[in-house]
């Protein structure tokens, strides 16, 4: 027998040795849908080149940018970092490049990104907690980044700007009260001003505050109510500044001026037609006339003002369907408008610009969030397939991993379709899904065969269906239970091959919340749920096709969360919360009785938790620890339980599924509450090795030597009982700290291939600075058995540039 799983390691960089770090079990997560989620897009989220193409910024669960070249939109992840972008602000260079400053709202601190050649710098300027909301940014002559921001820790308005030298100096321009309701800032040559409202005394007052190349002159420019809410500011080539704005007690949209020397003009009401000026933005033409897009919401229209022969000229900016809000204005070089802003109806962000007889618009980017809802399959080479909900728009969706990537087909895009959902797959591999439409109330099947899915409603009495659970049986028919919730009533559905057959199976109470179903070899369906005065039931269909329905445990409250499983004997086995003591516990029948127990005690009761037993029998539970503690899995040993976590503390999860491979090794899919996207989870036990290298200045897409099989010149063939997996997953240093990589690379062989150097090979696909670093976790190598380490000939884990 071959040996496996012997891993040497050495590398020497710059002086430094490599600290190895060796773990029994690593997890490795991949995104698998990040559709984007973008709020809170500011007056200056859009900027126009020199051509006039425009350029745009913007995020909430990452930070992004779009540019349009005069054919296509193309649009780059700046920063993948959770909860990231909100307020983004661009301003581009005399070459060109796009600077952005934008918000962290996980971390609650400002962010800088630099586009320098395609490879993004990215950088932390204030870290006090609650620091960097408003953030505006503007250039100066020399094409370096100031940044004005809230400081809301400190309430005070904070200026950082780099100062050419390479380091950014920071200072404190004036305290604040108590609510900023608008912001806004821009530069004339080195020379700042900001523009704000606060709130000292119930009424707003406009502020504005500008260096004079000695000191901060302060200066009150509309004191009248409560002004200056969704402000927008520009300086000209004279040194006059323009401030739009709205006045909230009367909903106007309002201008004013203020002179070089500090003296502001009288506000002038531009519009107070209805509630209007909304989300005012304003723009300088070449020969400095001003130009507002406002909002007026008791038209439903978006609308262009602009400055001309000692008035204002108005416009509709036409635009099909519902009106949109979070605008942006640019002004080209001909004086002509560009819009940027997000539809109220699809959240799509949308890019309008004036053509002959009207306005042409164009979809950027969709916002969504996905995954809230997921369940998760595995099929027969080990691949996952992945049901999950769309919650912003709503719809159904199927993710399946094929050789490196990730396919996504539609099942149903109907509206509030899919809150509450799982997938199984029959013995041929294809996918079934119920799921519930909130639209309808109904429950409903879609089975895939073929290209093409089939959708059928299976329940439409009353409201049903948002509990669900499904599985298939050995003819690879689907079964499922499920609640209604019009008569608190727990139901199961059993396709024949003809026709949907349902049965009612216990009333009452909480009766059918937290459904989980099982089917045995005879294909009866067993099923655990929350019943009565919430306490965990477990019910059996008979041969006959009647009930047999019995309390497991009654420590009110529990049973939340239920997930059963089916050992080699026909016996289930059930995890669940309780929620009388918060803990995770575990039931088990042995053929007489249940046997019950505590697994782990929580702060809080966790509602979902995922049951699975290995090939031993043994049960893994999956389940999440609501008070700060992640998505954690135990596996029970034979002695024990043993414990260790998915995801890191503090990360939020909403809804996760687990399945087990041919190896027993966890597969898991989640979401991240905060971005919304959808992740899948990879348990890789064995023997893991972390290497560090410091220093490396690597450039975009360098491509290194990280692995070859020693003692082999030529290739090597695996034999008949080995498999080889090897995983590369990298992190870069930058910053504060490491940061998670979006991408990683696995090469899976199977008995009988060669194993060569060139799978090895691997391109490291990010820019990265000078004062970088880099460092990967390598491999496994395992054989068929899943319960032998064996070793294979001596591997050289090492580095070098191919």
């Amino acid at each position: 027998m071959r040996r496996i799983a012997v891993f040497y390691i050495f590398l020497c960089i710059s002086g430094m040795h490599p600290g190895v770090n060796v773990s029994m079990s690593a997890w490795f997560v991949e995104p698998v849908a990040t559709p984007h989620v973008y709020s809170d897009l500011g007056p200056r989220s859009l900027a126009l080149d020199a051509a006039g193409f425009p350029h745009i910024a913007y995020g909430q669960d990452h930070l992004y940018y779009a540019r349009f070249d005069g054919v296509d939109w193309s649009i780059v992840t700046v920063d993948s970092s959770p909860s990231v972008g909100r307020f983004a602000s661009i301003a581009l260079d005399g070459a060109g490049r796009p600077h952005i400053a934008y918000y962290d709202s996980l971390n609650r601190n400002l962010r800088y990104a630099f586009d320098y050649g395609g490879a993004w710098y990215v950088t932390i300027l204030d870290v006090p907690n609650d620091t960097g909301m408003h953030c505006t940014i503007a250039l100066d002559p020399d094409g370096n980044p100031w940044i004005a921001y809230i400081d809301n820790s400190a309430k005070v308005v904070r200026l950082v700007w780099d100062n050419g030298g390479g380091s950014w100096e920071h200072e404190t321009v004036t305290p604040f009260t108590t609510v900023i309701n608008g912001f806004a800032f821009d530069l004339f040559g080195y020379l700042p001003r900001i523009v704000f409202s606060d709130r000292p005394a119930g009424a707003s007052t406009l502020r504005m505050f500008f260096w004079n190349g000695s000191i901060w002159q302060e200066i009150v420019l509309d004191d009248e109510g409560n002004a200056g809410r969704y402000l927008s500011m520009a300086v000209d080539g004279t040194d006059f500044t323009h401030v739009s704005y709205q006045d909230m007690t009367s909903e106007d949209l309002k201008y004013i001026t203020i002179t070089p020397g500090g003296w502001p003009s009288v506000p002038a009401t531009i519009e107070s037609s209805g509630s209007t000026g909304y989300f005012t933005s304003i723009a300088l033409d070449t020969q400095d006339r001003p130009h507002i897009g406002y909002l007026n919401i008791s038209e439903s229209q978006i609308k262009h003002t602009y400055y001309v022969h000692m008035d204002w000229i108005t416009e509709n900016v036409a635009l099909p369907g519902t009106w949109g809000y979070q605008l942006s204005l640019a002004v080209d070089q001909t004086g002509r408008p560009h819009f940027s802003h997000v539809k109220i109806d699809t959240m799509d962000l949308v890019y309008t610009q004036p053509r002959s007889g009207g306005w042409t618009n164009y979809s950027v980017d969709i916002c969504r969030s996905v995954g809230r809802f997921n369940s998760l399959a595995l099929d027969s080479a080990g691949d996952p397939v992945i049901a999950y909900n769309e919650s912003l728009r709503g719809g159904v969706y199927v993710a399946r991993h094929a050789v490196d990537e990730w396919v996504v087909s539609a099942v149903d895009q109907g509206a509030h379709t899919g809150e509450g959902l799982s997938i199984d797959l029959d013995y041929q591999g294809n996918p079934g899904i119920s799921y519930y439409d909130s639209a309808s109330a109904d429950l409903r099947y879609a089975s895939r065969q073929s290209s093409s899915w089939s959708i059928e409603t299976i329940d439409a009495a009353g409201v049903v269906g948002s509990e669900n659970s499904l599985k298939m049986n050995a003819a690879g028919l689907p079964c499922i239970s499920y609640k209604d919730f019009t008569n608190l009533t727990l139901k199961a559905a059993r396709y024949d091959g003809d026709s949907w057959i349902l049965s009612s199976i216990a009333s009452g109470g909480s009766t059918g919340n937290f459904t989980s179903i099982a089917v045995d070899g005879s294909g009866l369906m067993h099923i655990s749920y929350m019943a009565g005065a919430q306490v965990l039931w477990y019910s059996k269909e008979m041969n006959d096709h009647s009930w047999s329905s019995k309390p497991v445990d009654v420590d009110t409250p529990t049973g939340y969360g239920t997930s059963l499983d089916l050992d080699s004997l026909g016996y289930p086995h059930i995890s669940y919360g309780s929620g009388a003591i918060p803990a995770v516990r575990y039931a088990r029948f042995n053929g007489s009785d249940w046997e019950k127990e505590t697994v782990a005690t929580l702060i809080n009761p966790t509602l979902f938790t995922c049951l699975k037993l290995d090939s031993a029998g043994r049960p893994m539970i999956l389940y999440y620890n609501p008070t700060g503690g992640g998505l954690r899995l135990t596996r029970f040993t034979g002695t024990g339980w043993m414990f260790e976590n998915v995801t890191q503390s503090g990360e939020e999860v909403e809804t996760a599924d687990m399945e087990l491979d041919a190896f027993d090794r966890a597969v898991v899919s989640f979401n991240d509450a905060r971005t919304g996207d959808l992740f899948i989870a990879r348990e890789r036990p064995e023997v893991w090795y972390n290497l560090e290298m410091c220093d490396t200045y690597l450039q975009p897409n360098d491509t290194f030597l990280l692995g070859r099989i020693m003692g082999n010149t030529g290739a090597a063939a695996l034999g008949a009982d080995e498999y080889l997996i090897l995983d590369v997953y990298g992190q870069y240093w930058f910053g504060p700290g490491w940061t998670q990589a979006v991408d990683y690379q696995t090469w899976n062989l199977d008995p009988g291939q060669v194993v060569s150097e060139s799978i090895f090979h691997f391109s490291w696909p990010y820019g990265t600075g000078s004062a970088s670093g880099i460092r990967f976790w390598g491999g496994l190598i395992r054989s068929g058995t899943p319960d032998q380490l064996l070793d294979l000939d001596m591997v050289e884990w090492g580095w070098s540039e191919a």
